[in-house]
């Protein structure tokens, strides 16, 4: 850590001691950018960013644990269980998580799931899996499923394309978003005109 940030650490945790202030929220912002413009994040570092973000996550305002996920979790390195401590969070902080992590394990959906349902979100992203894709075109919610529809990444074939079109029987909605894909063989889309 560079002399200069060494010093600002120490200040703050003066500050924190202070027992009038809460430097918790500001602490994580700062730890949470000395991690992101880090060159280089050693195993050392790992961990100690991830004891540090861990225990202050649960503990910081809705709108810093936003902050932090922005940050976060876009970084490949960032530690897991930061991420689901940051899922956990809810609101705009899951939101970050399963938008932007480029891998997302499955103790950050369980995480996730804690709180109002994210499927949309993770519906969205460009690399799913096919048991994911199967296992949420099962849940029958109708924002996964335009999520589905729409998300012109993945394949929709086969027994989760069948489910899509027999929602999309009485979903104007869903049919718009099937008939829009080029991808999707007609003969699959014909009972949306039965």
């Amino acid at each position: 850590m560079p002399r200069s940030a060494a010093g600002t650490l120490s200040d703050l945790i003066e500050f924190a001691r202070d027992r009038r202030l809460d430097i918790k929220p500001v602490l994580l912002r700062v730890q949470t950018d000395l991690f992101v413009s880090a060159p280089v994040r050693d195993a050392a570092s790992l961990r100690d960013f991830e004891a540090l973000a861990s225990g202050l996550i649960p503990m910081v305002d809705a709108a810093t644990a936003a902050i932090v996920a922005q940050k976060l979790a876009p970084l490949a390195d960032t530690p897991q269980a930061v991420l689901e401590a940051l899922a956990a969070r809810g609101g705009a902080a899951r939101e970050a998580v399963l938008s932007l992590s480029p891998r997302l394990s499955l103790p950050v959906l369980d995480a996730a799931e804690n709180g109002p349902v994210p499927d949309p979100a993770i519906a969205r992203r460009a690399d799913l899996s096919r048991a994911l894709v199967d296992d949420l075109s099962q849940r029958g919610d109708p924002a996964i499923d335009r999520a589905l529809a729409g998300n012109a990444a993945i394949t929709l074939a086969g027994p989760v394309l069948a489910r899509l079109v027999a929602r999309a029987r009485d979903r104007a909605d869903l049919v718009a978003l099937l008939l829009g894909r080029a991808d999707l063989p007609a003969g699959d889309l014909a009972p949306l005109f039965l």
